[in-house]
């Protein structure tokens, strides 16, 4: 099954809101058309954003579930997601108004775009 992947990274200043709660944000859109979570296995995507480079890596699960490492720039692992690919149907068909499935990673947000 084909999907269009979207990786949607907003970060935030992590001082700057643990001392005085104001954000500064920037979004970084990254588009993979045609892809599936099987072809992106083993591949890195890299975003860079104000204070390096977070990376993104989806990698060998059990038959059913890929995982999505998103590394910070310091290089220690920031987050660990599964995603399961027997799943992603199910929650489409489940929130058929809506055209993602969205994952909440601390102040990064990862979105699975629509089915093909």
């Amino acid at each position: 099954m084909k999907y269009s992947l979207t990786f949607i990274v907003v970060h935030s200043n992590i001082d700057a809101v643990e001392k005085n709660k104001k954000t500064k944000m920037s979004k970084t859109q990254i588009t993979h058309e045609d892809a599936t979570t099987e072809l992106l296995r083993g591949k890195q995507i890299i975003v860079k954003i104000h204070d390096g480079e977070f990376k993104y890596k989806f990698v060998t699960g059990s038959s059913d579930t890929s995982y999505l490492e998103i590394i910070s720039p310091n290089g220690s692992l920031f987050s660990k997601r599964a995603i399961e690919r027997t799943d992603l149907p199910k929650r489409m068909e489940e929130a058929n108004s809506l055209p993602h499935v969205t994952f909440w990673t601390k102040d990064i947000v990862v979105q699975e775009a629509e089915k093909l």
